[in-house]
């Protein structure tokens, strides 16, 4: 399992290792820090996903976190579904969570409060 909010250094070396995963937990909320970087921060955190996706071992999660006052329900299918094309593989959405103000990957972070989280079988 591999947990990180900062991932760009962790998608290179691991793709330039091809290391597979059973579950990657993407949690970047600071990508999109408030509605003007609305844009940047899901390109950013699209090409993340799609990234996170050709990491995941066949049968592993991926869970997929992001800001739900900023990135919506249907906004974030969304651009898990553009991933999973991009990335060339299938996903099942299996749960849906949020977190609480003391969430462990980024506590005291202003948005966390907000986050939301999808659970992504892929096969």
């Amino acid at each position: 399992m591999y947990v990180e909010a900062d991932v760009s250094d962790f998608m290179t070396d691991a793709i330039k290792r091809r290391e597979r995963y059973d579950v990657i937990v993407l949690d970047p909320p600071a990508l999109i820090k408030s509605r003007t970087a609305l844009a940047a921060g899901t390109a950013m955190y699209r090409a993340l996903n799609s990234q996170a996706l050709k990491l995941v071992a066949p049968g592993g999660y991926l869970v997929s976190c992001s800001c739900s006052h900023l990135l919506g329900r249907t906004e974030h299918l969304q651009l898990l579904g553009e991933a999973s094309v991009k990335a060339h593989r299938r996903v099942r959405i299996t749960a849906q969570g949020g977190h609480s103000p003391d969430h462990p990957i980024l506590p005291g972070h202003p948005e966390t409060e907000y986050l939301t989280c999808f659970v992504v079988q892929v096969t």
